[in-house]
């Protein structure tokens, strides 16, 4: 495998120093007290009630993922509690995957589903566990924009993967908690979007009572497609949903190639 220590059921990368800017353990244990908070009483991440959300982001990346070559491994990057990994083994059951992110509550969480197949592990880009150009495909599901730096989090992404390997993501467009209730408005759910308002309130609640404010880099679909870009990868598409004239934009997922040495 190329994963970089003793392959188990649970391991933990510890890495000393900064984060970005940003102290680790602050930002560690910010998403450890979200993840506590959800295992108590529900959802504090709005994406995981919004109808259509996971099947336009995860699902859609899912089954890209179906062309990756098996010798190659699929890495979830801030997997969260590993949601993604039902969406993988219904759509690339074949795979190699793993899965990490900084939050022990998290990974904890993502050890439980999909009957114990999936391990995750706690670990940041900072200090990757992968050997450079062993990777098959990133996937950043709703996580990317959390990133200190985004681009030097694509450096490190593009270093561990092979030639031609593929880096997957979903962001949130800007203000997309904002078009989202608007948009259930619209369609008539006003308990959709009362329970969506519900998330949100407590989400921001709770990350208030941490010195560390999770960090959004907010930046519209061309913006991205111009960094992925910079940082060695080409954007063979993506799609901003909901896709209709009357709906505001709520996520943007984008399939990329890491160019070759020659710029192929």
């Amino acid at each position: 495998m190329s994963i970089n220590e003793a392959t188990s059921d649970f391991f933990t990368f510890a890495p000393s120093g900064e984060y970005g800017d940003v102290g680790l353990n602050q930002i560690r244990g910010t998403y450890d007290l979200a993840y506590t908070e959800q295992a108590k009483r529900g959802p504090v991440m709005a994406t995981e009630i919004i109808p259509g959300y996971q099947q336009a982001t995860k699902a859609q990346i899912a089954m890209w993922c179906r062309d990756i070559p098996l010798e190659f491994p699929i890495v979830d990057a801030g997997c969260g509690d590993g949601s993604f990994g039902k969406y993988l083994d219904l759509y690339a059951p074949n795979h190699t995957y793993f899965e990490f992110d900084v939050s022990e509550e998290g990974v904890k969480i993502g050890q439980t589903k999909n009957d114990g197949l999936l391990k995750p592990v706690v670990a940041s880009l900072t200090h990757p566990p992968f050997e450079e150009g062993t990777v098959g495909a990133f996937v950043f599901a709703d996580s990317l924009e959390h990133a200190p730096n985004s681009k030097e989090t694509l450096e490190q992404v593009y270093k561990m993967l092979r030639e031609g390997g593929n880096l997957f993501v979903s962001v949130p467009y800007p203000g997309s908690f904002r078009n989202w209730t608007q948009n259930m408005i619209l369609q008539g759910q006003l308990g959709a979007s009362l329970i969506a308002t519900r998330a949100g309130f407590r989400r921001r609640q709770l990350f208030g009572k941490t010195q560390f404010q999770p960090i959004d880099h907010e930046l519209y679909p061309q913006e991205w497609a111009e960094l992925f870009e910079i940082s060695g990868f080409q954007v063979e598409q993506y799609h901003t949903w909901p896709n209709s004239p009357l709906l505001r934009p709520v996520v943007t997922t984008y399939k990329t190639k890491k160019r070759n040495c020659d710029g192929s």
